[in-house]
């Protein structure tokens, strides 16, 4: 490239690389015209190498260039060799420029990674690892101008960090109702209303929802651009970096090693000074990765198994309170039912008699626990037809029925006939049968 004293500009072929859509309009007019946005940086070059004939060389030099329809962020190296005219003077510059953006940017990201692993190393809770990955990119201000981190809980327990898929129907992949917990964010104050504490995956309370749907469905990382009305509210807050709105949001699943188990999302802003390319998503995965190592993973798994044997304990320890609170009901009940000046029994749906207080068993006369109970024996003639039509009336209906009935039994002192057998006669009685139901609305017992 040379750069002459008449304000004029001409360069090689692998210029135009560098240029972009700056070329051809450049080659031979005023480089301040369509290089106005970096002009400023090459005039004061050219100037004080006017003045003192001295070759400038300067490496990674950062330039926000205008080349590919946006401010880019890029880095040249660069020699500029002052040209001696005949009269001493230097009457131009030969300029041998390479950009180095690439490696320069590489570097940083991989800066970024190794302070993200360096951070999450130390993890020992899922807890600390959330806070420990927030840390470790809190200083990668160009690349990550803001970030969302939301750890995932699944509606049926409400504190487990994992969230599996299963196969619809139609081949599709659905979710289970999800919550998402805002661990911590960086760039905007949790609360915020771009950054809400829960995240309802299953309804649209964020302007993440659907993207954050989208990775879920997916497993995997996505890039969105941001919508007129998200610009809007984007553009009243302080942006780290470069001090200017992310035109792109992404949303990267965190997923262990092995497993299919979603745990969080990190959502970041992205640099609005560059595009995103195949280094950038690969520099924003290998983040997600450092969280995911497999001495990482047996930090989760051994959190996850104790979670678990926590729960089993509560569930040991609450099942041994109710079982010694039916046993105290139980017996209250039994204490209740003896006393009763009434005839209580609980019968099973298809007749048997399990359990039945001294007047019950006084009035029918009927066995309990050992086989169906045989009213037949006990009804006065012409009352079982009565009985069973009510019995069945009770099932069918499932509401309790009362109904009025007569039994046989011996008198309390009875008088033997002229063949010594014992006199009978009838007793009327109440009955009132109420039938109890399971937690599938089945009936599994009747009182009667």
């Amino acid at each position: 490239m040379f750069w002459g004293d008449d304000s004029t500009i001409v360069y090689n072929e692998a210029y135009t690389k560098l240029i972009g859509q700056k070329h051809p309009a450049l080659q031979g007019q005023d480089p301040k015209i369509e290089f106005a946005e970096i002009w400023d940086h090459f005039e004061k070059l050219l100037a004080e190498q006017r003045e003192t004939a001295q070759t400038t060389v300067e490496a990674n030099a950062f330039l926000l260039l205008h080349r590919h329809g946006f401010l880019e962020e890029t880095y040249f190296s660069w020699k500029f060799v002052p040209i001696i005219g005949n009269e001493g003077w230097v009457v131009g510059s030969h300029a041998t420029v390479v950009e180095v953006t690439r490696e320069v940017i590489g570097d940083r990201r991989l800066s970024d990674i190794r302070s993200l692993s360096g951070e999450v190393s130390g993890a020992r809770t899922i807890k600390d690892l959330w806070t420990r990955l927030l840390l470790g990119i809190q200083k990668a201000d160009k690349d990550i101008p803001m970030a969302w981190l939301y750890s995932v809980a699944d509606s049926a327990t409400s504190s487990s960090l994992s969230s599996s898929r299963s196969e619809g129907p139609d081949g599709s992949f659905t979710m289970p109702s999800s919550v998402c917990i805002l661990e911590g964010s960086i760039g905007i104050a949790a609360g915020h209303e771009l950054a809400p504490i829960h995240v309802d995956l299953d309804s649209f309370n964020s302007c993440l929802v659907g993207t954050l749907q989208q990775a879920r469905q997916e497993m995997g990382p996505v890039v969105v651009p941001v919508g007129e009305e998200l610009m809007n509210r984007f553009r009243e807050l302080k942006w780290r970096g470069f001090g200017v709105p992310s035109t792109h949001i992404g949303v990267f699943p965190i997923i262990p090693n092995d497993s299919t188990s979603l745990l969080a999302f990190l959502v970041v802003g992205l640099n609005p000074r560059r595009s995103f390319d195949d280094d950038y998503r690969s520099f924003l995965t290998s983040l997600t990765e450092q969280v995911t190592t497999p001495q990482l993973s047996a930090v989760i798994l051994r959190e996850e198994v104790e979670r678990r044997q926590s729960l089993a304990r509560q569930e040991a320890l609450d099942r041994d309170r109710l079982s010694r609170e039916l046993s105290e009901s139980e017996t209250k009940f039994a204490r209740f039912a003896t006393r009763a000046p009434i005839g209580l029994a609980v019968l099973s749906p298809d007749g048997f008699a399990q359990s039945a207080n001294d007047l019950w068993r006084e009035l029918t006369q009927l066995p309990i626990g050992s086989r169906r109970v045989a009213w037949d024996d006990v009804l006065a003639e012409g009352e079982l037809d009565h009985v069973n039509a009510t019995w069945d009336r009770m099932l069918a209906e499932k509401k309790p029925v009362d109904m009025q009935t007569q039994i046989k039994r011996p008198w309390r002192a009875p008088e033997l006939d002229t063949e010594g057998r014992p006199q009978w006669g009838n007793t009327h009685i109440m009955l009132s049968i109420y039938p109890d139901f399971g937690e599938d609305g089945k009936i599994t017992s009747v009182m009667r």
